[in-house]
C-alpha cells in the first residue's frame, strides 16, 4: 500500500470526520458542463463562499487533492484524480477523471494553469485553504 493511501487509512480509523456533508450548508445544481466548469472555476477565485455547490466541490476538492498528492507523495497527477477512492469514499459527488465522459476536468485544468491558480497553499479563496488545511490533515503532513 502506497504511502498516502496509509496515512488517508490511519486517519479515518483515528478520527471522526468533521466535514460531514450533512454539517455543511450546501445545495446540488443541475447544470449544464459549462456552468459546471464556471461554478468549479469560481471555487477557487472566490473569497468567501459560505454557501457550497455540489458537484462542483467535488470536482474543485478531487483536483486540489490530486495537485498535493503530486506534490507531497510525487504520485502521479492524472493516477490521483482517477482513483475512485481518492476522497475515501466519503463524496458522493465525485467522479474519478477516467470516469467522467466530458472534457470537463481539462478544462477547469487548463483555466487553472493559465491563472496560476494551482498553488493552492497560496490562495486567497477561504474554501480553497480550508481543502488544503483538510488534506494535510488527512495525509498526516505536518506543517
Amino acid at each position: 500500500m502506497k504511502e498516502h493511501k496509509k496515512n488517508q487509512l490511519i486517519f479515518h480509523k483515528t478520527n471522526i470526520p468533521d466535514d460531514d456533508i450533512h454539517d455543511l450548508n450546501y445545495i446540488v445544481e443541475e447544470l449544464n458542463e459549462q456552468e459546471l466548469v464556471s461554478k468549479i472555476n469560481s471555487y477557487f477565485t472566490e473569497l468567501n463562499n459560505d454557501l457550497l455547490s455540489f458537484p462542483a466541490k467535488s470536482y474543485a476538492v478531487a483536483l486540489i487533492y490530486s495537485f498535493l498528492l503530486e506534490k507531497y507523495f510525487d504520485v502521479s497527477f492524472l493516477e490521483a484524480l482517477s482513483d475512485p477512492d481518492l476522497l475515501h469514499g466519503n463524496d458522493k459527488f465525485f467522479k474519478p477523471f477516467n470516469e467522467d465522459t466530458r472534457s470537463l476536468y481539462e478544462n477547469v485544468i487548463t483555466y487553472l494553469k493559465e491563472n496560476n491558480l494551482t498553488d493552492f497553499e497560496q490562495s486567497k479563496s477561504k474554501s480553497v485553504l480550508k481543502t488544503v488545511d483538510y488534506f494535510k490533515k488527512e495525509f498526516l503532513i505536518k506543517t
